[in-house]
């Protein structure tokens, strides 16, 4: 079940323009990225969401530890892009935009790697930013699944 996530926008000057998504990591928030973004958005002309994970910042926890699996916070990150086409028409899914840059910072890198692993369709570009890479480490019970 997704979690409806907080997130920031800083727009572009441009209607039409890229988005940039950044994903914080373990115990943080998007408020971390605040001041870079509204940097990049200005400078780069992008369109640039920070974004809280489940449980973290302004988004709401999920019911059970099982509910953090990168595999659900993926699925949270899809459902975030259709929000931004709806409420702020900045992602266009069917426009010349419509694979999206992503950060992944600490464990937010390995939620964008999940994302960008089984969604390939939607990913323009990944910047990964202090992880290891490595086997993800899976929570009791979890298999590996798909998103």
């Amino acid at each position: 079940m997704s979690v409806p996530l907080a997130y920031t926008l800083f727009r572009a000057e441009s209607k039409q323009a890229a988005v940039f998504l950044m994903v914080h990591g373990l115990t943080s928030a998007g408020l971390t990225f605040h001041n870079v973004a509204a940097r990049i958005a200005a400078e780069a002309n992008v369109n640039v969401v920070t974004v809280d994970l489940r449980g973290h910042g302004s988004s709401p926890d999920a019911p059970s530890v099982q509910d953090y699996s990168l595999t659900q916070m993926a699925l949270d990150i899809i459902d975030l892009l259709g929000t931004l086409q709806q409420k702020e028409g900045v992602y266009d899914a069917a426009g010349p935009f419509a694979k999206v840059h992503l950060l992944g910072h600490s464990w937010g890198s390995r939620v964008v790697f999940a994302l960008a692993a089984a969604r390939q369709d939607l990913v323009a570009s990944l910047l990964i930013e202090d992880e290891y890479i490595g086997p993800a480490p899976r929570l009791e019970g979890e298999d590996e699944g798909t998103v």
